[in-house]
């Protein structure tokens, strides 16, 4: 390759002599002793191999291996691979150096990735759910989250298995196994007094919401079921959102006509929230949990909140407040007006019984309704 084609000054003097690639851009400089750099592309590599002395200056390219055979022998593609998408992850143009950590991370990461591919073909996924709740601590919904079954680790939450998930397409399997879920138990739950007004907010990955059968996806798993879709959410986050702004909303509205309805989650933490409500046919905010976990006590929070509901309800829109754990936080929410919670202070994600059991008993003991008790307090909004 010429040496214009190279991206780094020092690739450019050290290796015109031994890199070159058909196709592809992919840069790796390594500029210590004995060490490799190269070029990636798709399935192709080749290595161009320069030493170097301890203060840097090229004593000998690949042209002149014979004196260099022991540093030669101990080349390996695979630390060029790691070390420069390692270098990528970070930033471009910067220098990487292969650490044994990389190669470790990367078995680790490989090892996680076949025992999902196996957890899918076994059926080890199962849905819990945590509970959503009006002023009054009635049920209205919950948010559907994913565990593994473990055979022999037990229960796994989706924190040590959905970063793994969401680098390969495994993501996407396991998006479409939880809306799978979520439809089936919907239309389990269609009609039944206690638990028919439930509705049901999944979690869905900008991976899997950016493929092309995404809509269609969805609309084959609502059918198959005959699940009311007017009972089913999805939480996406603006990163999601935005990565193709104009895709996005056509996708919404296209599952909007379906009856699916869209909450956009961890608002108030991304540059981007207003622009979110303005063009994006959302029907629900969820207030950040680092907003309410200071709201008792912190008048900056409490100011940041109170203007989240108070904009929600002149657009319309409904509002959760996620992270709620302790008393005073929501006693603080609730004179805000604030009009769902979602939090341990209700409790923590459950298996379908335990969850069944604890609608149950929030139905049983919950309080009035403002009507019933002469309240003039604000409106609640419906979530669906």
């Amino acid at each position: 390759m010429n040496q214009g084609e190279w991206s780094h000054p020092f690739g450019a003097n050290a290796l015109t002599d031994g890199v070159s690639c058909s196709r592809g851009g992919d840069t790796s400089t390594l500029p210590r002793m004995d060490d490799a750099a190269g070029r990636v592309a798709g399935n192709e590599m080749r290595i161009g191999v320069c030493i170097l002395d301890k203060r840097g200056t090229v004593v000998a390219t690949n042209g002149d291996v014979q004196g260099f055979l022991h540093p030669l022998q101990k080349l390996d593609t695979w630390p060029s691979i790691l070390g420069m998408y390692s270098s990528k992850a970070c930033a471009r143009n910067q220098v990487s150096f292969f650490a044994q950590r990389m190669e470790d991370a990367s078995r680790q990461r490989m090892s996680v990735e076949i025992e999902l591919n196996r957890a899918l073909q076994l059926g080890q996924f199962c849905l819990y759910y945590q509970i959503q709740v009006d002023r009054n601590s009635r049920p209205i919904g919950a948010e559907a989250l994913i565990r593994w079954n473990h055979p022999t680790r037990g229960l796994i939450g989706p924190t040590q298995f959905i970063p793994v998930a969401e680098q390969s397409s495994l993501i996407c399997a396991i998006g479409k196994l939880v809306i799978r879920e979520a439809c089936k138990q919907l239309k389990e739950w269609e009609g039944d007094v206690n638990f028919g007004h439930l509705v049901l907010a999944v979690n869905v990955s900008a991976r899997q919401f950016q493929q092309r059968d995404f809509v269609e996806s969805v609309c084959r798993i609502v059918h198959e079921y005959k699940a009311p879709a007017s009972k089913l959410k999805f939480e996406l986050t603006e990163t999601t959102i935005f990565a193709d702004i104009a895709g996005t909303a056509a996708k919404l509205l296209q599952l909007r006509e379906i009856g699916v309805r869209f909450s956009l989650d961890d608002f108030g933490v991304g540059y981007s929230s207003l622009l979110c409500l303005h063009d994006m046919p959302i029907d629900q905010i969820k207030i950040d949990r680092s907003f309410v976990n200071n709201i008792a006590g912190n008048a900056k929070s409490e100011a940041i909140v109170r203007t989240l509901i108070s904009l929600s309800r002149e657009l319309g829109l409904s509002v959760v407040a996620e992270g709620v754990e302790r008393e005073e936080q929501r006693q603080v929410l609730d004179n805000m007006g604030c009009p769902l919670q979602q939090g341990y202070l209700y409790n923590v994600p459950q298996a379908k019984k335990e969850f069944l059991q604890t609608v149950l008993r929030l139905n049983a003991s919950r309080s009035p309704l403002p009507a019933e008790r002469g309240s003039s307090c604000a409106a609640i909004f419906s979530s669906s």
